[in-house]
């Protein structure tokens, strides 16, 4: 349950989709507490209210979230604004940090001209990717908490660039290495731009930024180095997936523009993967040097060797836009069409699971 990961269910209500599969009970009972309904072989699980801040726009939605590898039990969820922590499996929530309408001096940052675009917890510390300002011409920062309790956030932006716009956090298994995805268009993706001010363009000559940039850190998202600039990639494109591998934190998996990338240095470089010209459209890894990825196509590409080599087989449902793996599991827990099911990576063999 090490690698649990969870989708975010936004219809009719702030929920969490727990990624519990009935079948697999005997790696991890079901939870228990009176916020969570069963939705066929899935856990549903509520998140409380987000409430208002003074001053700021905010709405009672999800847009990001993330769980600690260590301890599981752990979860973050934003609505962009407002950062909610369980340490019970999302049993209770409590307001961890809140982007209030003046900046003090820990975290210098008004909500009405930023927002909270990602966050994962690693090892306990709790992480959230800050953007300040609008479009590709955006200021990247990160807030953190050692304890995740209120009162106790500050930034954490040494290393980062002046300009940019923050996607994606990853956090790996290790505990203390953490990766920050910048995209060349910071409006890409579920969160709610709002009316942010622009910044100078990111190409300007005093801007010192550029878009669509990887950062790492390695000690647990307190300063920041860079590893890949978009010209690592065909047409200066950025990153737009990226996962780790659950042994190796310097093992990378990402797609640009569709195309299937491996790192083996933590982002230094990136080579592509040794398959077709496939639209990969979802990628994940599994146990230590194994990875799945699935394209538009209907092929799941597997390989066990840390990419070196990738088999093939068919699956029969419609494209897979997201998956996830749970440690202890041979198969995976994928969305397809607005559906759960779980799959059999090595077959492509499909369970529906009941889920939304």
């Amino acid at each position: 349950m090490s690698s649990l990961r969870w989708r975010a269910s936004l219809a009719g209500a702030t929920l969490l989709a727990a990624v519990v599969p009935a079948v697999s009970f005997a790696v991890s009972p079901p939870l228990t507490c009176r916020t969570v309904t069963n939705v066929g072989a899935w856990q549903k699980v509520a998140v409380d209210t987000f409430r208002a801040v003074q001053g700021v726009a905010t709405t009672d939605r999800i847009t990001a979230y993330g769980l600690d590898a260590q301890h599981p039990g752990t979860v973050v969820a934003t609505n962009g604004i407002t950062l909610k922590r369980s340490t019970h499996a999302g049993c209770e929530w409590t307001d961890a940090f809140s982007l209030g309408l003046q900046p003090t001096a820990d975290v210098p940052l008004s909500g009405q001209t930023s927002k909270i675009t990602a966050t994962t917890v690693i090892n306990g510390r709790v992480l959230a990717a800050v953007r300040e300002g609008t479009a590709a011409a955006s200021r990247p920062h990160v807030v953190g908490s050692d304890t995740g309790r209120p009162g106790t956030f500050s930034t954490a932006d040494t290393g980062l660039p002046p300009q940019g716009a923050p996607k994606l956090l990853r956090a790996a298994s290790d505990g203390h290495t953490v990766y920050r995805v910048g995209a060349p268009d910071c409006l890409r993706g579920p969160v709610d731009p709002g009316p942010l001010p622009s910044l100078p363009p990111v190409d300007s000559p005093t801007s010192g930024g550029k878009v669509g940039l990887l950062y790492a850190s390695t000690d647990s998202g307190r300063t920041w180095g860079l590893r890949t600039t978009p010209s690592d990639f065909p047409s200066g494109a950025g990153l737009d997936q990226l996962v780790v591998d659950h042994g190796n934190a310097n093992l990378l998996y990402a797609t640009s523009n569709g195309l299937l990338y491996i790192s083996r240095d933590g982002g230094g470089t990136f080579s592509r993967a040794r398959v077709n010209n496939e639209d990969v459209t979802a990628v994940e890894t599994m146990t230590p040097g194994e990875v799945v990825a699935f394209t538009r196509s209907g092929l799941i590409l597997h390989s066990t060797n840390s990419g070196t080599t990738f088999g093939s087989v068919k699956y029969f449902i419609g494209d897979i836009t997201s998956a996830a793996y749970r440690a202890g599991d041979t198969k995976l827990a994928v969305e397809s069409s607005g559906l759960l099911l779980i799959i059999d990576p090595a077959t492509g063999n499909t369970t529906g699971a009941g889920g939304p």
